[in-house]
């Protein structure tokens, strides 16, 4: 089924969270400086980006897009599930490895982690990008019993602003999930379709979720899992 937004209300790289376990198109009318985007995505893996119904190869030129997107995408989104025969990748790229800011990048502060929210490693982490490796080896058995950017900060003497950029990157990396968030993601894993399955067959669903990004994703998971009729 489609899945409708918009990024004020779930922000991309949210929305890349949501999208991990499917495969399909995501379109992005003009996110990006009024720009049109299109994503084929099969799990955690870039297949496509078209920029105004163009192809994207480029390394730098992907990354830009998709950094850009991160910052400062507003607008609507639709999600069409498709097969990926009928994709036409030209890509087979990680996501995470792309949404991982390149050395010396400038992190916008809004998209920082608060000083405070603790994080823990996901179920499964997967082996960290190279720029991360050393780092990810120092503070994961901190943050097996939970961490924030502040506890980081003061266990490996570094600014709160390091601290908070390092859980950033982390996260980019999909290394780690908010404490609070945890769970919700261990059942998206264990049943890869229930954030967008329906009781009944329907052509679509809007999502219209207020509050922060894990409240709206809770609120998502809650709503279908208790939809009339769900076997």
């Amino acid at each position: 089924m489609a899945i409708f937004g918009d990024l004020d209300h779930l922000p991309f790289f949210d929305l890349t969270r949501v999208l991990a376990h499917q495969t399909g198109t995501l379109f992005l009318r003009t996110a990006f400086a009024g720009r049109s985007v299109e994503l084929h995505l099969d799990r955690a893996e870039l297949r496509g980006l078209y920029l105004d119904g163009f192809p994207t190869n480029d390394p730098g030129r992907l990354r830009d897009t998709l950094h850009g997107l991160m910052t400062t995408a507003t607008g609507t989104f639709e999600f069409q599930p498709t097969e990926l025969t009928a994709l036409s990748p030209h890509l087979k790229l990680t996501l995470s490895e792309l949404l991982e800011p390149q050395g010396g990048a400038v992190l916008p502060e809004a998209q920082l982690p608060h000083p405070d929210t603790r994080f823990s490693p996901t179920d499964a982490p997967p082996a960290p990008p190279t720029t991360l490796a050393a780092s990810w080896h120092q503070v994961r058995p901190q943050l097996e019993h939970g961490a924030s950017a502040a506890d980081i900060a003061r266990q490996l003497h570094l600014s709160e602003l390091q601290g908070r950029e390092l859980l950033y990157r982390l996260r980019a990396a999909g290394l780690i999930v908010p404490v609070r968030a945890t769970h919700m993601f261990q059942m998206a894993e264990q049943r890869p379709h229930l954030e967008f399955q329906a009781a009944v067959p329907m052509p679509e669903a809007v999502l219209a979720i207020g509050g922060g990004p894990v409240r709206r994703l809770l609120n998502a998971l809650r709503r279908f899992t208790s939809a009339p009729g769900r076997a």
